[in-house]
C-alpha cells in the first residue's frame, strides 16, 4: 500500500472512531511519520555500518525495516497505523 492511500485508510478510520477524527489522524499521521523518520534514520546508520562489514548479500534497508516494524510494532499497534509507519519506511526507503 503506497502512502498516500496508508494516510486516507487512516482517516477514515479516524472519522468512524471520534467525534474529532480529522484531528485524531492528523496528529497519528504526525507521529508516525516522526517515527518513520527515526526508523529510516537507524536503517541508514545500520547501512553505512554495514559497508565496512563483509557480508553475504547487500544490506536491503527495506526489508530490514519491514523486519524492524513486525517485529517491534506489529502487536502495538492497530492495523491502520501499522500500515501508514511501513508505508512511510518502503517509501524512504525505495527513496520516493
Amino acid at each position: 500500500m503506497d502512502l498516500d492511500a496508508a494516510i486516507d485508510d487512516l482517516g477514515h478510520e479516524c472519522r468512524e472512531r471520534f467525534e474529532a477524527g480529522d484531528a485524531v489522524a492528523a496528529a497519528q499521521v504526525e507521529a508516525l511519520l516522526a517515527l518513520a523518520d527515526a526508523v529510516t534514520d537507524h536503517l541508514g546508520e545500520w547501512r553505512r555500518l554495514t559497508a565496512t562489514i563483509e557480508l553475504r548479500a547487500p544490506f536491503d534497508g527495506r526489508r530490514a525495516g519491514l523486519l524492524l516494524l513486525e517485529s517491534v510494532f506489529d502487536d502495538i499497534l492497530e492495523a491502520a497505523p501499522w500500515r501508514v509507519l511501513a508505508a512511510a519506511v518502503a517509501a524512504a526507503e525505495s527513496g520516493e
